[in-house]
């Protein structure tokens, strides 16, 4: 899966040059829910992040979805206390939050999600989990 590799050649970038990993996965509305063995292959590539500081945020716009998410994640702990996660309405949500826990400005941010849904859907719209945006 595509995601999966992103996340990693993402925390393997953050790990060498020393900077937080952040990762935002927006879920767009209309898209079908991946299949239960994709669910279980994200979380287990979550559980394999090594970066130190890792902030994760989920963006959904039905608030059940994200209610499910914040439940998941009170139940896994995650494997450091500098992994913390989110889940937000909208990526403008998603990119406050990460400024917000980060301490960073991230200036580029938008501009990266704005290239990621420029991108065709085929191409998994990826573009943000793989480009620094510091």
């Amino acid at each position: 899966m595509r995601c999966i590799e992103s996340v990693r050649a993402a925390d393997d970038a953050a790990l060498s040059s020393g900077v937080p990993l952040v990762c935002i996965l927006v879920s767009e509305a209309g898209r079908p829910r991946p299949p239960p063995v994709w669910r279980r292959r994200m979380a287990e590539g979550q559980s394999s992040v090594r970066s130190p500081l890792y902030s994760f945020a989920f963006v959904a716009p039905n608030a059940l979805i994200r209610g499910v998410f914040t439940a998941i994640s009170w139940m896994v702990k995650p494997p450091s206390a500098g992994h913390v996660t989110a889940a937000v309405a909208t990526f403008a949500d998603a990119a406050r939050w990460v400024r917000k826990v980060t301490g960073r400005p991230y200036p580029n941010i938008e501009a990266l999600y704005d290239e990621a849904l420029a991108a065709p859907a085929s191409a998994g719209r990826i573009a943000v989990a793989t480009r620094s945006a510091s």
